[in-house]
């Protein structure tokens, strides 16, 4: 079904200050579509919806210095974002009896 087995999945969510949350998207922590790439030739080779680059790759877990460095960016360049999130990454994997776990919890609170 995929392309390379998955080992480990890092989940994001992120809140502002009220605790509301914020579209992980606009903070540059998305999933990317490995199934959707953009048109090269007019709707021949995917649907064309390229999203922007984030830190969150699939299979792979980002390093706080790369989610600071992404979330921070996109605030400062984005003005209706919040001037700080806090952001959670979660790291699941597989335990030692085999079952999807929790292996890991970050928290970071980012600011512009």
């Amino acid at each position: 079904m995929f392309s390379r087995a998955i080992e480990r999945l890092a989940v994001y969510e992120a809140k502002d200050p009220r605790g509301a949350p914020v579209p992980l998207e606009r903070l540059r922590l998305h999933v990317p579509e490995w199934h959707d790439p953009p048109v090269r030739t007019l709707g021949r080779a995917g649907y064309g919806r390229k999203k922007p680059a984030s830190a969150h790759v699939l299979g792979e877990v980002a390093s706080a210095a790369e989610v600071q460095r992404a979330v921070r960016w996109a605030l400062r360049r984005d003005p209706s974002l919040p001037a700080a999130v806090t952001v959670t990454q979660t790291v699941l994997g597989r335990g030692d009896d085999g079952a999807v776990t929790v292996l890991s919890r970050a928290e970071w609170t980012i600011a512009r």
